[in-house]
């Protein structure tokens, strides 16, 4: 599998209510992976509690250690999912589809 075709998606689960400070060490650790390069998206859910962080780095695992680190997850504010995204674009014509 490319790598460079590959995204990693966090999906987060609120279990409870986030501190206002804690809200702030979650934006600074975001800012911290930003800056590193490996932030692709992220945001809160509209439509449900919990939110997305979508990664560009090069394994599962270091996906893995970025959210267990994440300040919602170690306070136990939150849950997390991984899911595997495979982009389909037109530079690899549509995962050969297109």
């Amino acid at each position: 599998m490319n790598n460079k075709y590959i995204r990693y998606v966090i999906l987060i689960d609120k279990l409870k209510e986030y501190p206002k400070e804690l809200i702030k060490e979650h934006v600074e650790y975001l800012k911290q992976i930003e800056q590193s390069g490996k932030l692709v998206m992220c945001g809160p859910f509209q439509d449900a509690k919990g939110g997305i962080i979508i990664l560009k780095v090069d394994s599962l695992k270091e996906a893995k250690l970025i959210a267990a680190a994440d300040p919602f997850t170690k306070g136990g504010f939150s849950a997390y999912k991984i899911r595997i995204l495979r982009l389909s674009c037109k530079e690899n014509n549509h995962l050969e589809f297109g």
